[in-house]
Order: C-alpha cells, then sequence, then structure tokens
C-alpha cells in the first residue's frame, strides 16, 4: 500500500525519533516503508534517506491474475472489455493502486470490488464467481497459497509489475511496457520500486558507522547460512533478488529525489477515483 498500517508507521516513527542510536535497536519493514514520506509526507517523522538501511532480504513482484472463464484473458483485451477485480481495500493496497492508475493512464475497464477482509477472502471471493480476478497480488504469495491454480490453469496471469521478468513468468508482459511517456513510467516507477525491497530492515539514524557495518555483515552472511536458506525454502519461499544496506540506502537517496510532481500527479488520480466513489 502507499501509506504503512498504523502500526508499523508508528513503529518505524518510533525508531527514527526515539529509539537508542547505538546499534541495539533494529526493525523489519515492509515494501512501502521507503515511500512513505514522499506518498504520505503528514504520516511519516522520519527522513529515509537518513535512516540506517541493513538490507532487504528479497524482492516480491505483484501480479494480475485472472479466473479461466473470465470475459477478458489479456491486458489488452481489458481495454475494451470490463472485467471485475477484488481486492482487500480501496486506495491504499497495491490490488487497488495499479488497478487505478491502469485505468486512468491506460484505459482499461476494470470495475473494483472493494471490501474484502484480506488475500484469503479475495480468492474465495474469485473461487465463487463474484468477481474475475485481482489486479495485483504477490507472486510468491500466489504461488504458495494457491498453487493448484496455476498448475491446473485455473487462473491466468496476465501481467507483471516488476522492472523484469520474473523467471518463472518469461512470457507474461511487464505492466511498465505500457508507460509511453516520461511522465506514465515516472508514475509506475515510484510505485513499483517498493517491489526490490520487500523485506526491509533498518535501524535509527546515526548509529556509528562501525556498528552500521557489523549489522549490514551480518545481515548478508545470514543470507548467504545454508540453515536460513533451507528454513526459506521449508516455508516455500526464497531469498530472491536481496539488497545489502548500501544497495537499499542508495536506491531510497535515488526515490527520495523523485521529482515532486510525480507523488502528487498519483494522489490527484487517487483522489479523483475517491471523489467518483463518494
Amino acid at each position: 500500500s502507499d501509506v504503512c498500517s498504523s502500526d508499523l508507521l508508528t513503529a518505524a516513527n518510533y525508531v527514527a525519533k526515539q529509539a537508542a542510536r547505538d546499534g541495539t535497536v533494529i526493525a523489519a519493514g515492509i515494501s512501502n516503508l521507503p515511500t512513505t514520506p514522499l506518498l504520505s509526507p503528514d504520516a511519516a517523522q522520519f527522513d529515509t534517506t537518513k535512516l540506517s538501511w541493513i538490507g532487504s532480504i528479497t524482492k516480491d513482484v505483484f501480479v494480475g491474475f485472472i479466473w479461466n472463464t473470465a470475459p477478458a484473458q489479456t491486458y489488452e483485451q481489458m481495454k475494451t472489455t470490463e472485467v471485475t477485480m477484488g481486492g482487500t481495500a480501496t486506495v491504499g493496497s497495491a490490488s487497488f493502486e495499479f488497478a487505478i492508475l491502469s485505468n486512468a493512464l491506460f484505459g482499461t475497464k476494470l470495475k473494483l470490488i472493494t471490501g474484502y477482509k484480506d488475500t484469503l477472502e479475495t480468492k474465495l471471493a474469485i473461487e465463487k464467481g463474484e468477481v474475475n480476478g485481482t489486479f495485483a497480488n504477490l507472486w510468491g504469495e500466489l504461488k504458495v497459497s494457491r498453487p493448484a491454480w496455476l498448475k491446473e490453469k485455473k487462473v491466468k496471469v496476465f501481467t507483471q509489475f516488476g522492472f523484469s521478468k520474473v523467471r518463472d513468468l518469461p512470457d507474461v508482459p511487464l505492466f511498465i511496457d505500457e508507460a509511453k511517456t516520461t511522465a506514465d513510467r515516472q508514475a509506475l516507477e515510484l510505485l513499483m520500486a517498493r517491489q526490490e525491497f520487500a523485506k526491509p530492515f533498518f535501524g535509527p539514524p546515526d548509529i556509528p558507522d562501525d556498528r552500521v557495518n557489523l549489522l549490514r555483515r551480518g545481515f548478508d552472511a545470514t543470507l548467504k547460512d545454508p540453515a536460513f536458506l533451507a528454513d526459506l525454502a521449508k516455508a516455500q519461499l526464497e531469498a530472491e533478488g536481496p539488497m545489502t544496506g548500501e544497495q537499499l540506502a542508495a536506491l531510497t537517496g535515488k526515490l527520495m529525489s523523485t521529482p515532486r510532481e510525480v507523488p502528487k500527479r498519483i494522489d490527484a488520480i487517487f483522489s479523483e477515483y475517491r471523489s467518483k466513489k463518494q
């Protein structure tokens, strides 16, 4: 989502403002944390460029998928044929953020059905035919929670939201390739960058450099530890595209240099959607 949950935001604000700055306090975040100051500046009491970034375990790309009996089976068909997409919220969740942008920027006819309490309830609604699919679901979660859907071709993955194709989906088009203008691409890049650091770890500002380096190297070593990787495999998870603290800090800095008109444009599109729903 573009806004951290209240608990996560409270934790991030605490770490940034009050936590001990000696390396004894670190936190696990979620992918939207580094973009919160851009997209929700009133909620974030921290400067992401000053946090002590330790690393991110994995990236996790969102995908759009559709039930096999839906009236449109490809993204191009969705520009002329209405399909219903379910999800957990309106603006504030990836399943709707990307769908709202898709309708606004590329002319798709996605009808958004809100109110499902979680992804499980959304998937049950898809099975029952209440909705045709969901526009943005974590690929890793879909593989783990509904492997039979994929194996039996009950659903079709019609788009993926990464900057490059994941190895499992070499034939599925990239959503970002729909962007034909610089402005459209900048809007998508800002939201999609969050997938690159799906599980980030960070500490407060001003931790001494030697301790930050120690935390970062320990993090890197953990991601190469056979026992840790075995535990991930048992849980049907993987560390795909992990980032070092240095890489995470560099990407965060790049994001914060995004021209201010980009988040303003995104906010305007979401605000227009909200006003039409009222």
